[in-house]
């Protein structure tokens, strides 16, 4: 399974952010690949990610580090992105001049980036970095929420005409009338590009002009992933080949046998991988805690609460108050302060379950060890909805449920 990289072959890693490269040199170590490019992908909006990124790379394995600065819509329906970034591509490629590109992620400008390579005789492989790999493998699943006339117009309005006061008053200062009717011809001009941006008119426009930025992008050398079985039919491969993180760190871990001892994780201690969701933080959390304390009776394990990295302190807070309302501490912890990842926990002691909404943790963690994987993101759902909680929250976190389905060791409650 070792690609060697040589004077006469050059190996090429996308990553957007600090999980992917961790990821990215993972897999590099297991192909026997080193001395090998990578590129950091990032936006005007978030200058600062790429360093944090770049800082984590193994030099050995990465001789040469690229920040790639890419468009803010990369990910939009604009055909302006998409000819940024196909124009970006092409200069990175046509500089690195890679042989092997490994890509994470497949959609809108990844896709650009894997047809401007193939264009150049590159082999493109596609290596798993969590669990939305897996998302064409739920009917009729949508990364990107669909556009509607409504929300086309409601961004027309908010962009030019909200703050305009022609739009708040009926009867103005006269002065104000004919100042505004003096620019309504321009107001006009701006309407009519803002509706050339729309999704609907965008998505026509790349319907010809860059149909792979639309569609995104099926076909790979090669496909690394957990549980490759499951994407045979989603991607035109030569090979799928099994890989998963290894979680193989000593400093980390020896931070997880420490906090095993700690927190007194035990062969009736389950771990909880935390995810942050578009809910109101005390909703959410009340759900949660209630759902995980009818687990924790149900199969008589107490529960540790990793919290996500990106979990805001007001959820955090509202964690800690739901669990002293349901008055549940003696079953149920938050493990705060706490940045050693789930996977090293579980592993590393003799908890016997990972359980989460939807988290990788679910799919990682039972590669390496005999381990209980449970989601409890559809009874969290329905949880939510019987409070009274709608919305776009809920419906991620039920597209995020589905994505697990195909994956058969994980269990559904």
């Amino acid at each position: 399974m070792n690609i060697s990289t040589t004077p006469k072959r050059k190996a090429l890693f996308i990553v957007s952010q600090v999980g992917q490269v961790r990821r990215a040199q993972e897999l590099a170590k297991q192909l026997g690949i080193n001395g090998a490019s990578l590129a950091i992908l990032y936006t005007k909006k978030n200058p600062q990610m790429p360093i944090a990124t770049a800082a984590i790379a193994d030099p050995y394995v990465f001789a040469d580090i690229q920040k790639v600065e890419i468009h803010p819509a990369s990910n939009d329906l604009s055909a302006l992105a998409a000819k940024r970034a196909r124009a970006t591509y092409k200069s990175l490629l046509t500089e690195v001049q890679p042989d092997d590109l490994f890509v994470c992620s497949f959609e809108r400008h990844y896709a650009v980036l894997c047809d401007e390579a193939l264009k150049r005789g590159t082999k493109l492989s596609l290596y798993e970095e969590g669990t939305a790999i897996y998302k064409y493998s739920v009917d009729g699943f949508s990364t990107f929420t669909p556009h509607t006339l409504a929300s086309s117009a409601k961004t027309i309005y908010n962009r030019v005409w909200k703050k305009q006061p022609i739009t708040k008053y009926v009867i103005a200062p006269i002065v104000i009338a004919l100042h505004q009717l003096a620019i309504i011809p321009k107001l006009i001009g701006l309407t009519f590009w803002e509706m050339y941006k729309t999704p609907q008119v965008q998505k026509l426009v790349l319907e010809k002009s860059e149909p792979e930025f639309l569609g995104g992008w099926r076909n790979f050398d090669s496909v690394y992933a957990s549980n490759p079985s499951v994407l045979a039919k989603h991607f035109k491969s030569q090979r799928y080949v099994e890989t998963s993180p290894e979680y193989d760190d000593p400093a980390i871990i020896k931070e997880a046998i420490r906090l095993s001892f700690e927190y007194e994780i035990d062969d009736k201690t389950a771990i909880f991988a935390s995810q942050p969701f578009p809910i109101d933080a005390l909703a959410m959390s009340a759900a949660l805690i209630d759902v995980l304390n009818h687990l924790s009776v149900k199969t008589g394990m107490r529960v540790l609460i990793k919290l996500h990295p990106r979990e805001k302190p007001a959820n955090v807070r509202a964690y800690r108050s739901a669990i002293e309302k349901l008055g549940a501490s003696e079953t149920i912890r938050l493990m705060e302060g706490v940045d050693t990842p789930a996977e090293y926990l579980a592993i590393y002691s003799d908890c016997p379950a990972v359980i989460s909404i939807s988290s990788s943790t679910l799919m990682y963690a039972p590669k390496h060890k005999q381990l209980r994987s449970i989601s409890v993101g559809r009874t969290l759902c329905r949880v939510l909805r019987q409070s009274g909680v709608h919305g776009p929250g809920v419906e991620q976190i039920e597209d995020h449920i589905k994505i697990l389905d195909p994956i058969e060791y994980i269990e559904h409650m």
